[in-house]
């Protein structure tokens, strides 16, 4: 809806009340650019107050999807915590059998070496009597 002015009853009220001819339609011309550019309708208002209401459900709707976001954040965040505690249990129990590995292993070597060192010792004593055998016979 525009903002109708009727110049021509200005004008004359201008007139009326003691201005020339040419000051009234020039300040009728000057009131009717103003109306016509600067001034709101009660149209343009009503669609900037629906424009308005339509910000403001948009703006809830933000509101409300940040809280939901908020909420996962919170969520995930105590996921990763439990998660975070499950890998060091997991690191903690892999540390701990490895260290039973090297255990048993270390174990078992020192066993093959006093097993490797009574052989060799059975072939040393083994060799000497040979040797000494042969030695007794030339």
């Amino acid at each position: 809806m525009t903002l109708v002015l009727d110049t021509l009853a200005y004008v004359r009220q201008l007139k009326a009340s003691g201005f020339t001819e040419a000051q009234a339609e020039g300040l009728a011309d000057a009131l009717a650019a103003v109306m016509t550019d600067r001034l709101a309708t009660k149209e343009d208002v009503r669609v900037l107050k629906d424009d308005v209401g339509v910000l403001k459900d948009d703006v809830r709707v933000l509101k409300d999807d940040v809280r939901v976001l908020k909420d996962d954040v919170r969520g995930l965040k105590g996921d990763l915590r439990g998660l975070r505690e499950e890998l060091k249990a997991d690191i903690r129990a892999l540390e701990h059998k490895i260290e039973q590995v090297e255990l048993r292993t270390n174990a078992a070597l020192a066993q093959l070496e006093t097993r490797l060192t009574i052989r060799m010792g059975a072939m040393a004593a083994g060799t000497v009597a040979l040797v000494t055998a042969i030695d007794r016979l030339f």
